[in-house]
């Protein structure tokens, strides 16, 4: 896909905009946890679609609740809600008079890595904004998400997962329980949801490796909802990193 990139500021936060330049409209993608100059070339093997970065500190606006810090770092402060207020009530509204965009939540993705993949998967409990959501090396490890997978449904249609083999091989103790959270959020939303609804994909290494290589499987597997259009030679299941 070929598309101008635009970056502007919304109520202090730097946000980014690539747009096909067709006159749509076109499904979108809300990336969380990318930079908006890693937009272009994530878009080069794209169909057209509109791809939209919000700055964000994660260890705030990505967490749904308080939690402990991991090691000596910062806690966890658990704002999230009101970075999910923004996104819906200005990034998108914001977004649509930028690019033509469609409306429909069905035509509409979130995603985010690590943290932000934690916030996608909450954030689809909280409202039906978003149709499609997926979760890329999300840090399901976190203090109470399953108790909250069990006792929230979620609104999205269709749901993405990954994680990379060795995830669940190191880190902190806290960090090490990614794996098995994952297969219990996989199999709690699969039956939920039913047959091919929801997607878990396993990549080779760790929590950082092939990050890029990870956000281009999470999209083409957002695109055939995104674009109606036939996308199959860059499906999920086509390799690993």
């Amino acid at each position: 896909m070929q598309g101008n990139l635009e970056k502007f500021d919304l109520s202090g936060r730097v946000c980014a905009v690539l747009a096909p330049r067709g006159k749509g409209p076109y499904g979108c993608a809300l990336l969380c946890g990318l930079e908006p100059e890693q937009l272009p070339a994530l878009a080069q093997n794209l169909p057209d679609m509109v791809l939209m970065a919000v700055q964000a500190d994660g260890m705030r606006d990505y967490t749904p609740w308080a939690a402990p810090p991991l090691q000596a770092d910062r806690p966890f402060t658990g704002q999230a809600q009101d970075f999910l207020d923004f996104l819906t009530g200005q990034a998108l509204p914001a977004l649509a008079l930028r690019a033509p965009v469609e409306e429909r939540p069905c035509r509409r993705l979130l995603a985010g890595y690590s943290l932000g993949g934690l916030f996608a998967l909450w954030a689809a409990g909280q409202c039906g904004a978003f149709g499609l959501v997926a979760s890329l090396s999300g840090s399901l490890w976190y203090d109470g998400w399953l108790r909250y997978l069990q006792d929230t449904p979620l609104q999205a249609g269709r749901i993405y997962l990954s994680l990379g083999r060795a995830e669940e091989h190191g880190g902190p103790a806290r960090m090490r329980a990614v794996g098995e959270a994952t297969r219990s959020s996989y199999a709690l939303l699969s039956g939920r949801l039913g047959p091919g609804r929801v997607t878990l994909q396993w990549n080779r290494g760790g929590h950082f490796t092939g990050i890029p290589a990870r956000w281009q499987r999470a999209l083409c597997w957002a695109a055939p909802y995104l674009t109606n259009s036939d996308y199959g030679d860059m499906a999920p299941d086509a390799g690993p990193d």
